[in-house]
């Protein structure tokens, strides 16, 4: 089981560039790692994947024809960099599983349905590949269910456009850990106007660790809580490479965004740390995990893109004093394509509230995004500190910015 760190440190952030003493594989010893005790190293399951080894100098494997990537680095071990994310198999084969099954489950012709459960439970090992997805009824309203070391692979237009898609009414304490999700994002998406995630969440209730998506088509996480009650948001030690993959046909709906929120409920806790976002181009990947074809290059995001998304709030929802730090997000080709989105980090578009955000210590490439910042919807005292190019070192708050960029 995964050690959870829920703690809260705001250490300061060196802007320099730093390289630790061992690179560790899938959880190894986390040697000479300042941060051990919040940056997931210690957490991480051995035999994990480790995507992109060699993103930073100092790393080890290929990242672009052979080339290391970037000199400047967070001062903390990064997830799918330097320590392993998503599951370790081999997997029980979904079409094994018995009814009633784990948690309760059922399986049908191309989902698997979880619903009611009478204690804590945890859904694990499973191989959803090729095309299963997890339906979580909204008779899940009560205790903690964990899905936790799955797979799920294939082209999301056979699951209605999410692997695991909750119904409207999920109250439920919802866990997602270790999980793998690769959308397989070649694939095209003829589901028009229809909004599409690797995970769509409706319970108030929810947490992310370890996880690693893929390839999506549109966004990775789809917070579209409506609820009343006041929620919690916690995400960390995530890795997200290349959303809105290919262009949906109908172009006009496409964003791209590692998280997006777009419900109407409140959340009087949301926290984002250590996570890597990685929008970038096909050919020459660091990533040997879910490339798209050669000649299948990333597209600029259609209809403007919402950027790297960490909170745009739908009225009347209000997301209270949210925790941004220490993530890794980038925007940039590495060799062919495009990453275009609009803003590296972003709170705009939507009619709600954003009051008084904390965001900290973040590493960003900004080369290939619209702007660095677009938070014209932030109210009270935003907190913005620490927050460093991985291109130069350079600070880069919004105070930072010359124009739409930081320098």
């Amino acid at each position: 089981m995964l050690r959870i760190f829920l703690l809260l440190f705001l250490l300061p952030v060196p802007a320099h560039a730093w390289t630790p003493s061992l690179m560790v594989s899938g959880g190894g010893a986390c040697a000479s790692d300042t941060y051990a005790a919040v940056d997931g190293c210690n957490g991480a399951l051995p035999g994990s994947s480790i995507p992109a080894p060699g993103l930073f100098n100092g790393g080890t494997g290929a990242v672009a024809a052979g080339s290391s990537y970037y000199s400047v680095r967070p001062p903390w071990y990064v997830a799918g960099v330097d320590y392993g994310v998503g599951p370790v198999g081999p997997f029980t084969s979904v079409s094994t599983l018995s009814t009633p099954g784990a948690c309760g489950a059922t399986l049908h012709t191309s989902y698997v349905q979880i619903g009611a459960q009478s204690g804590d439970c945890t859904f694990s090992g499973y191989d959803f590949s090729p095309d299963v997805a997890l339906y979580i009824d909204n008779t899940c309203t009560s205790h903690t269910l964990t899905i936790y070391n799955n797979k799920f692979q294939g082209d999301l237009s056979e699951t209605n456009g999410y692997w695991i898609n909750m119904q409207a009414g999920v109250t439920c304490h919802v866990i997602l850990k270790n999980n793998s999700f690769d959308s397989d994002g070649c694939q095209w998406w003829s589901g028009n106007s229809q909004m599409t995630a690797d995970v769509l969440v409706t319970t108030p209730y929810f947490e992310e660790y370890y996880d690693e998506h893929l390839n999506a088509i549109e966004h990775a996480v789809d917070m579209s809580y409506a609820g009343a009650g006041a929620g919690t948001f916690i995400r960390k030690y995530n890795y997200t490479r290349n959303v809105a993959y290919q262009k949906i046909q109908n172009s006009s709906v496409v964003h791209g965004n590692p998280i997006i929120f777009d419900g109407t409920g409140n959340f009087a806790s949301w926290d984002e740390e250590y996570n890597v976002a990685i929008q970038a181009g096909t050919a020459g990947d660091y990533s040997n995990v879910g490339v798209c074809p050669a000649g299948s290059p990333i597209n600029a995001v259609p209809g403007g893109g919402s950027g790297l998304e960490y909170f745009a709030p739908a009225s009347p929802g209000v997301i209270s004093s949210p925790t941004i730090s220490r993530n890794t997000l980038i925007v940039a080709p590495i060799t062919s394509g495009t990453g275009l989105m609009s803003a590296v980090i972003q709170s705009h578009g939507g009619t709600g509230t954003v009051t008084s955000p904390t965001i900290t210590g973040n590493y960003l490439d900004q080369s290939s995004a619209g702007a660095a910042w677009s938070i014209d919807q932030i109210t009270g005292t935003p907190t913005y500190s620490g927050n460093v190019l991985l291109t130069n070192g350079h600070s880069c708050n919004p105070s930072d910015m010359s124009g739409s960029y930081c320098p």
